[in-house]
């Protein structure tokens, strides 16, 4: 195209009649068509790529132009939709797959996590339809048992005999201060105070303390109910009876029980040992009643194991438990009684019993329970064992 023709193009453009124009609204589009026919007519054949990117670029403009002037909202949404997909996809860290979506075909229903778990108030209560029965008896109610009210009447009176050593009892009093100011865990309580209160106690005592946090109770001796498993068996301490100190009444044993069997633990250690008072320790916010059934099923246990190895009419005697949340001490008595026409006895857990309960607070307080837990510890090394060996080989 020479210039003569280019010349003449561009006359002819501006001398197309605007009257139609005028009538017509002033818009965009129209501006953006005359623009386009111009530069239709004008461009060479032939142009470069960078004339047919530019012109690629015009014409989404024009277009985006268009849909602003005639259609805004269908422009709008195109725009959020745009911008949406745009933006990189990503999940917040706390956000996690439940397993309960799996599709695995190798999973049964018994290897998927239960959907609710049991109370402690309602376990608590399902023990009172398990086998042996063990029922929570509150103090004012009657035990029916006549070993358990003299228990109980031992354990009240007046121990004036002996007094626990001052520092102990000062060093116990500060470390339960410095457990309950700090929020210290269920296993500073048992390493820094209840521990050493209990050693305080026994002295020179012909017993021993142990712990029990990772023994099970034999499958035999425990409770079957239909919530087993939902909560802890084990406690966390026992007073028992060393066999140096007790090798006559060992030897005495062993020729009856070739096993070796002397309590209701799968270990060998103390499954071959007597035991005696059990203690459940929790934390200043520990729970209660969960703390009472794992002290509950734990000396059920041993009342089972001596009511199977029992001779004759003779009763096992009677065992005192004791629930320690932080500084409050809690006392039990747990003993058994027979059931008519059944093979397994009666557990019972009477308490707690306000006459015998105690604090670590201070330092006055912490020595009246070292003498409770005194009496305790008397009765286990004098009575117990005496009515426990009479009642398994009489």
């Amino acid at each position: 195209m020479n210039s003569t023709q280019r010349k003449a193009i561009e006359n002819w453009i501006d001398n197309i009649p605007t009257n139609n124009l005028a009538s017509q609204p002033a818009s965009a589009s129209h501006a953006c068509c005359s623009h386009k026919l111009q530069e239709s007519l004008l461009t060479p054949p032939g142009t470069s790529a960078l004339h047919n990117r530019t012109k690629r670029r015009l014409t989404e403009l024009d277009a985006e132009s268009n849909m602003s002037c005639s259609e805004p909202q269908k422009r709008l949404r195109r725009t959020l939709t745009t911008d949406t997909a745009s933006l990189p996809v990503s999940l917040p860290d706390s956000i996690t797959l439940s397993p309960s979506v799996t599709t695995r075909s190798d999973i049964t229903a018994s290897d998927r996590p239960r959907q609710r778990s049991s109370s402690p108030n309602r376990t608590k209560s399902n023990l009172t339809l398990g086998t042996p029965k063990i029922k929570f008896l509150h103090e004012s109610a009657d035990p029916g048992s006549d070993l358990a009210r003299q228990l109980l009447v031992l354990l009240t009176a007046d121990n004036e005999k002996w007094e626990p050593e001052a520092h102990e009892i000062d060093k116990i009093s500060a470390a339960s201060c410095k457990c309950d100011a700090q929020l210290r865990s269920e296993g500073s309580w048992v390493i820094e105070v209840v521990r050493p209160l209990l050693q305080c106690a026994i002295g020179k005592l012909p017993l021993e303390c142990w712990s029990v946090q990772t023994e099970t109770v034999d499958p035999k001796y425990q409770p079957r109910y239909a919530a087993r498993g939902t909560y802890n068996r084990k406690i966390d301490l026992v007073v028992g009876f060393p066999v140096d100190e007790w090798s006559t009444e060992y030897e005495g044993m062993a020729s009856r029980y070739p096993d070796q069997c002397f309590s209701h633990i799968a270990h060998p250690h103390t499954g071959a040992r007597f035991l005696g008072p059990g203690f459940e320790v929790k934390a200043s916010d520990g729970n209660l009643v969960e703390a009472q059934v794992q002290l509950g099923v734990w000396m059920a246990g041993l009342m089972t194991w001596a009511w199977d190895h029992r001779w004759g009419d003779s009763l096992p005697p009677p065992v005192v438990g004791c629930i320690s949340i932080g500084e409050r001490w809690d006392f039990y008595i747990i003993y058994s009684v027979e059931v008519d026409e059944s093979a397994r006895p009666e557990v019972r857990v009477w308490g707690p019993l306000s006459d015998l309960d105690g604090r670590t607070g201070t330092c006055k307080a912490t020595a009246m329970l070292a003498k409770r837990l005194r009496r305790v510890m008397e009765y286990t090394e004098s009575q117990y064992i005496q009515q426990l060996l009479r009642a398994i080989t009489t």
